[in-house]
C-alpha cells in the first residue's frame, strides 16, 4: 500500500500532459485509499518492522550503523569484547590537502570517539542488541545480564548541532570518552577549555592555494567572485558530560571521577571560518550555553517529533512476503540515509555521503588508508549526484533539494567568468566533475607540466572535456521543484537567473547549420567524446525550453520568452537511425570529415539516447512516438 500523496507526486510528471488520464488515476487512488484506510493507523508498528537489529558486536568500522541530523553524521559500532566507537562527520568539513593541487581536497571526518565503560557491559558472552530505531531517529544498544543491564541511546539532535550518547545502567559505571585522530599535522589541535571538557579542531591557515588553483585554470585574479573556501576553515567539537562529575586530562580525554548510573555525553560541533581558534571556540561555547537552556527531555521530544513528521510524509508499505518487506524496508532505509546527510550546505556526496569508513591504502592517496579516503575522490560528479535528488520530489522531501541547486548557483559567478575568458561570450557552463567551490579537479583540467601545448579552457580528461548536460538537468530539476513547491520566490531569485545563464551558453556557444543549432563538438555522456547534437543536450534543451515557456507569463519577461521560443524552433530533431528498417533513437550524430551519420547505441556502458526518457521526459507512458 502506498501513501496517496507520495504516489500522486511520483506519477505527476508522467501525466501532466493528459488531464483526463491524471484525473482517472486520481479517482482510482482515492478508491484505493478508502479501501486501505487502516494503513495509517498501523503506521508506527510498520515503521518499527523496518528497524535494523544486530545481536552481536562488530569486527570494525565496516560493521557500523549510520545516523545523522542532516548535517552531522556518525558511524556507530561496538567492538567485540571492547568499547563503543563512532566516527563524526559533517557535510562541510572540507580539508585542504597538504600536497596542494597535486592531490585531492577531501571531505573528511572530524575524528573518532571511543567510549569506555567500567565494568564493561560489552564483555564477551553478555547479551547484546544494537537497534537502529527509525521512527525515533536514534540507535539503542542494550547489553548486560538481567539486573545489570545497560542501555545506551545515541542520537544527533535533528534541530541542533549536538551529538548525544545517553547511558542508563542498572549498575554503577565509570565512563571515559576519548578522541582518536589519525591526522596529526599542524592543522590538528586540542583546545584547552574548562576542567570538565575539552575541544579540538582542524584549522586551515590562510594560504595562497586558491590563487594557485585559479592560475592553473587560467582564471588569475578571479578571487573576488567567491569567498575563499579554505582559509580559516575550522571544524571540530567540544565534548562534555551531563549527569556525572567529570574531569579532563587537558589533552584528548574526559573521565568520570566516581561511578554513576546515568550520563549524557554531548559533543557540540561547529564548522566556521573564524579568524582565530579563540573566536571559533567562543562560538562553540555560545552554542553550548544556548543549548543548556533547553531541557534534555524537550530537546529529545522535539528531535523525535522531527523524525515522526519526516516518516509520516512519505512511506511505502508492501505486504505479501519477505521480498515485499524488503522493498518497504529498503525504501525507508534509503530515505534515512538521505535525511541523515541532506540538510547541510553542500550536496550529498554520491560516493559514500558522509558515511564512508576506513578505506585501504590506494596509490595517490594515503599509503596507509584511513576513513578520509574515498574512491572517486572529493569532486561532485553530476551524473551520479543527480540520482540522489530526483526521488526527493516523489517522496515530498523538498527541503533537502536546495543544497543541490546551490551547488550551481553559488558557483555561477566563477562559471560566467570562466566562460568569458575561455570562449569570449556570455552565459555559463559547468563540467561533469566539479569541486565544491566550482573548479574541475586539477588532474582533469591538467597540471602545469601537462598543459604545455593545450589551448585555453581545454580539459585534459576527454570524459568530461565537453560533458555539459549536467547544468541543463539541474535546470530541469529546478523546474520540477517549482512545479511541486509553487515557490515563486525561488523562481524569481534562483531559477530564472540560473536559466538565463545556462540558456545563453547554449545559444551563444554553438553555431547554426541550415538554420538549426549545431551542438558540436560535444560529449554524449562520458562514453562518446566527439559527437554532434548529443541526445542529452538536444533532449535537455527541448524539455527545459518547453517547461520555461509553460511558466505563467506574469512570472517571466517577454525578452526571455522570445529567446526561448526562438531557440526551441532552432533545435535540431532528436538523433535517430534505422535498425533493421525500424527508426530508433541514437546517442548523437557522428561527424567524420564531412560525412554525417548517427552513432549506434550499442557497446557503451551508458545509454545517452535514453536521456529523452529520463530525466527529459519527451518519451514515456501516454506520450507520442513511444514506439521509438
Amino acid at each position: 500500500m502506498i501513501k496517496l500523496n507520495t504516489y500522486l507526486m511520483t506519477l505527476r510528471p508522467l501525466f501532466t500532459s493528459c488531464g483526463k488520464c491524471f484525473s482517472g488515476i486520481l479517482s482510482a487512488l482515492i478508491g484505493m485509499l478508502l479501501f486501505s484506510a487502516s494503513t495509517a493507523a498501523e503506521y508506527p508498528d510498520l515503521m518499527d518492522a523496518y528497524n535494523v537489529v544486530w545481536d552481536s558486536p562488530s569486527l570494525d568500522a565496516s560493521g557500523s550503523m549510520p545516523i545523522g541530523n542532516g548535517d552531522i553524521g556518525l558511524n556507530v559500532w561496538v567492538e567485540q569484547d571492547g568499547d563503543l566507537l563512532f566516527y563524526i562527520s559533517k557535510t562541510d568539513a572540507w580539508m585542504l590537502s597538504p600536497q596542494g593541487y597535486h592531490n585531492r581536497d577531501p571531505l573528511v571526518k572530524l575524528g573518532r570517539i571511543r567510549v569506555k565503560l567500567d565494568p564493561n557491559p560489552f564483555s564477551a558472552g553478555l547479551p547484546f542488541k544494537q537497534e537502529l530505531r527509525l521512527l525515533e531517529g536514534r540507535i539503542t544498544i542494550r547489553t548486560g545480564d538481567a539486573g545489570k543491564e545497560t542501555v545506551i541511546n545515541l542520537w544527533v539532535d535533528a534541530n541542533h548541532p549536538v551529538i548525544h550518547v545517553e547511558g542508563n545502567s542498572e549498575q554503577a559505571l565509570k565512563m571515559e570518552a576519548s578522541l582518536e585522530m589519525w591526522r596529526t599535522g599542524s592543522q590538528e589541535k586540542i583546545l584547552k577549555t574548562a576542567s570538565d571538557r575539552f575541544g579540538w579542531h582542524h584549522r586551515t591557515k590562510p594560504n595562497n592555494y586558491v590563487a594557485e588553483r585559479l592560475k592553473l585554470h587560467n582564471l588569475e585574479g578571479a578571487e573576488h567572485l567567491f569567498e575563499d573556501p579554505f582559509s580559516n576553515r575550522t571544524f571540530g567539537g567540544v565534548m562534555l558530560v551531563e549527569g556525572m562529575k567529570i574531569e579532563s586530562d587537558g589533552k584528548s580525554k574526559i573521565s568520570s571521577i566516581e561511578p554513576g548510573m546515568q550520563f549524557d555525553l554531548q559533543i557540540h560541533v561547529l564548522t566556521d571560518q573564524s579568524l582565530t581558534s579563540e573566536a571559533w571556540l567562543k562560538k562553540v561555547d555560545d552554542q553550548i550555553d544556548a543549548y543548556a537552556s533547553i531541557p534534555l527531555q524537550t530537546a529529545r521530544a522535539e528531535h523525535g517529533q522531527w523524525w515522526n513528521d519526516f516518516w509520516n510524509r512519505s512511506w511505502i508499505h508492501v505486504r505479501a512476503n519477505e521480498q515485499a518487506h524488503k522493498v518497504s524496508q529498503s525504501y525507508a532505509l534509503q530515505r534515512w540515509i538521505t535525511a541523515c546527510a541532506g540538510r547541510g550546505k553542500y550536496p550529498i556526496k554520491f560516493n559514500g555521503s558522509i558515511f564512508n569508513v576506513d578505506w585501504p591504502a590506494m596509490a595517490g592517496f594515503d599509503p596507509n588508508g584511513n576513513p578520509d579516503v574515498r574512491k572517486w575522490g572529493p569532486a561532485y560528479w553530476s551524473m551520479n549526484t543527480r540520482l540522489i535528488y530526483w526521488p526527493l520530489l516523489a517522496s515530498g522531501d523538498l527541503d533537502m533539494i536546495p543544497p543541490y541547486f546551490q551547488h550551481y548557483i553559488r558557483n555561477m559567478p566563477l562559471a560566467k567568468e570562466r566562460t568569458r575568458r575561455y570562449f569570449g561570450h556570455e552565459g555559463a557552463f559547468f563540467c561533469e566533475t566539479m569541486d565544491f567551490w566550482g573548479l574541475a579537479q586539477p588532474g582533469d583540467y591538467g597540471l602545469p607540466e601537462q598543459r604545455k601545448y593545450e589551448a585555453l579552457g581545454w580539459y585534459r580528461t576527454p570524459h568530461i572535456r565537453r560533458h555539459w548536460e549536467g547544468s541543463i538537468e539541474a535546470l530541469a530539476l529546478m523546474l520540477d521543484y517549482h512545479a511541486f513547491s509553487e515557490d515563486d520566490e525561488f523562481l524569481r531569485e534562483d531559477l530564472l537567473p540560473y536559466a538565463k545563464d545556462i540558456i545563453d551558453w547554449n545559444d551563444l556557444h554553438f553555431p547554426r547549420r541550415d538554420g538549426k543549432l549545431l551542438v558540436y563538438p560535444s560529449n554524449a555522456t562520458e562514453a562518446v567524446f566527439e559527437s554532434a547534437n548529443p541526445m542529452p543536450i538536444i533532449a535537455g534543451l527541448t524539455f527545459t525550453l518547453g517547461k520555461l515557456l509553460d511558466l505563467p507569463e506574469e512570472l517571466t519577461d517577454a525578452e526571455h520568452r522570445e529567446q526561448w521560443q526562438r531557440m526551441l524552433g532552432e533545435l535540431p530533431p532528436l538523433p535517430t537511425h534505422e535498425v533493421n528498417g525500424q527508426l530508433e533513437l541514437a546517442p548523437a550524430e557522428m561527424v567524420i570529415t564531412g560525412k554525417r551519420g548517427t552513432l549506434k547505441p550499442s557497446g557503451y556502458a551508458e545509454n545517452p539516447e535514453l536521456y529523452s526518457v529520463f530525466p527529459f521526459r519527451i518519451f514515456g507512458v501516454d506520450k507520442p512516438n513511444i514506439e521509438l
